[in-house]
């Protein structure tokens, strides 16, 4: 982008170039992007890392991302659903109520209807 429009990406731009190669599974690439932004990683980056995670069954780094989404959002229902969710595919049980008990004693409630995809695109509809 900057080589050949001058333009330096922003966020949005990469919350895109990660939500593509997670979503290839192609981690590696996707980690080095994430060390060599200039700004930190948000919430909606995370939860696209844990959403390709959850895809590809790669539970360590989805976890880590998981556990991001919900210290940078912590009232956003999707990364307690979405971590749960992994949680549960991953066989580790245990902790799939305990995160559900966390979302009710903050008051977090999942809308009826509503995807992880739907509040990615209600993000970057607002922006």
């Amino acid at each position: 982008m900057k080589s050949v429009h001058g333009t330096e990406p922003d966020m949005a731009n990469y919350d895109c170039v990660v939500d593509l190669l997670g979503h290839a599974g192609m981690f590696d690439m996707v980690q080095e992007i994430m060390k060599s932004m200039p700004m930190k990683p948000d919430a909606i980056m995370q939860k696209s890392l844990l959403g390709a995670c959850k895809i590809h069954r790669n539970f360590d780094l989805g976890k880590k991302a998981g556990l991001e989404v919900i210290e940078l959002a912590p009232d956003d229902h999707a990364g307690y659903v979405l971590l749960s969710n992994l949680y549960a595919m991953a066989n580790k049980w245990d902790q799939v109520p305990k995160l559900r008990k966390s979302m009710l004693e903050k008051g977090i409630k999942k809308p009826p209807g509503c995807s992880r995809s739907r509040v990615y695109c209600w993000r970057h509809k607002a922006s």
